[in-house]
C-alpha cells in the first residue's frame, strides 16, 4: 500500500471496514466525522473526489487536498483547486500507484499547498458577517420584502423548452435542414441536365 510510505496516521472512509492486509497507519470505517477532522489542526491532507460540499469544508479548514474526480463538476472543481494552489489531482480512470503516490509525497513535502490552503480559507472566512448572520439576515431580508421578487432570475419565468434553448436548435435544425434539401435539389438538377447534354452528344 502507498499509505504505508507515509508517516502519518491515515483516515480512511471505506464501506467495508475489514480490508486485508492493511498497513498499521491506516484505520478504516464506514463513517468519519468528516468536517472535525478536517478542523483538526494535525490534519495534513484530504483525499477525496472533489464533490463541492467536501470542498467547501477543506478550504474552510485550511486542508490541502488530493483530489480523485469521477463524473459532473468534480473535475471542473479539482481543476481549480490545483489552480489555486492548493491542490493536486488525478482523474480516477487514469489513476495508478505511481502517481497516487507520488502526488501524495508532493503534497506532504511541499509547504507551499499548506500556505495557499491557509490564503483560500483566509479569503473565504474573511466576511463582514458569520455564515450564520448571512442567513438571517437574507431570510429576513426576503420576508420584509414579501418574496423579493427583483431578486429573482428571470429563467424562473421561461418554459422549459426555452430555458433549454430548444426552439433555437429547431430553429436552426430546420433552416440546415433546408439548404441541405436546396443543395440537394440543385444538384439533381444539374446532374440531369448534364446527362441530357452528354446523351445530345452521343446522339450527334
Amino acid at each position: 500500500s502507498e499509505f504505508a510510505k507515509i508517516e502519518q496516521i491515515v483516515l480512511w472512509k471505506w464501506e467495508d471496514d475489514q480490508l486485508p492486509d492493511l498497513p498499521k497507519n491506516v484505520i478504516v470505517r464506514k463513517w468519519f466525522p468528516q468536517n472535525d477532522i478536517l478542523s483538526h489542526p494535525n490534519c495534513r491532507l484530504f483525499i477525496t473526489h472533489g464533490g463541492i460540499h467536501s470542498l467547501i469544508e477543506s478550504i474552510y479548514h485550511g486542508v490541502p487536498m488530493l483530489l480523485i474526480p469521477v463524473f459532473a463538476d468534480q473535475v471542473h472543481n479539482a481543476a481549480e483547486a490545483m489552480r489555486r494552489g492548493f491542490a493536486l489531482y488525478v482523474p480516477y480512470f487514469e489513476l495508478t500507484a505511481e502517481e497516487f503516490s507520488e502526488k501524495l509525497q508532493t503534497i506532504l513535502q511541499d509547504p507551499g499547498f499548506d500556505v495557499a490552503a491557509a490564503k483560500a480559507s483566509s479569503i473565504m472566512l474573511d466576511n463582514p458577517m458569520s455564515i450564520m448572520d448571512t442567513a438571517v439576515f437574507w431570510i429576513e431580508y426576503v420576508i420584509r420584502h414579501k418574496g423579493a421578487e427583483h431578486l429573482r432570475t428571470a429563467v424562473n419565468d421561461l418554459y422549459g423548452f426555452q430555458y433549454y434553448l430548444l426552439d433555437v436548435v429547431a430553429a436552426i435544425s430546420l433552416t440546415l435542414a433546408f439548404v441541405l434539401y436546396f443543395n440537394y435539389i440543385v444538384f439533381v438538377y444539374a446532374k440531369k441536365k448534364l446527362f441530357r447534354k452528354t446523351d445530345r452528344s452521343k446522339n450527334l
